[in-house]
């Protein structure tokens, strides 16, 4: 589903996170926009009486990469939880940003997302280029 831009492939990134973790959501779109060439939707970027069920189905339809933030309140949200579980059955590259390396076995599904990330590395816009080039990666673990 990636789009081009002047000759560039555009890269859909769907970001989840929990509505409690609003300000570290933000900053972690920011560090994936220092990437050039994405394109990121969160639940931020709806509009008031945007028929908001449909919009979220047609985002995680179209993106090639879901993004997760897990924190306890992700853990917690249901809503985090259904859009990852609709991740998941579109079979999406998932990548998993933790705040708390002890959080990673509390994800669910069994789930196996093709990157494990501590937040951190985020900052390192040289990391952010490499991580989604890993897109369709073996599973791994970047510490």
């Amino acid at each position: 589903m990636m789009q081009e831009e002047k000759g560039v492939p555009v890269q859909k990134i769907f970001l989840s996170y929990s509505a409690k973790d609003r300000e570290q959501g933000s900053v972690l779109r920011q560090l994936l926009s220092q990437s050039s060439n994405v394109e990121i939707f969160t639940s931020g970027s709806l509009s008031a009486g945007e028929g908001w069920e449909q919009r979220l189905r047609v985002e995680l339809s179209a993106c090639d990469i879901f993004v997760l933030l897990l924190t306890p309140h992700a853990l917690a949200s249901s809503w985090v939880l259904h859009e990852l579980g609709a991740a998941w059955g579109l079979d999406k590259s998932i990548i998993v940003v933790s705040t708390n390396r002890e959080l990673i076995g509390r994800a669910p599904l069994g789930l196996k997302p093709e990157l494990f990330v501590d937040f951190n590395q985020l900052e390192n816009p040289e990391f952010v280029q490499h991580l989604l080039k890993l897109k369709g990666c073996e599973q791994e673990t970047v510490a």
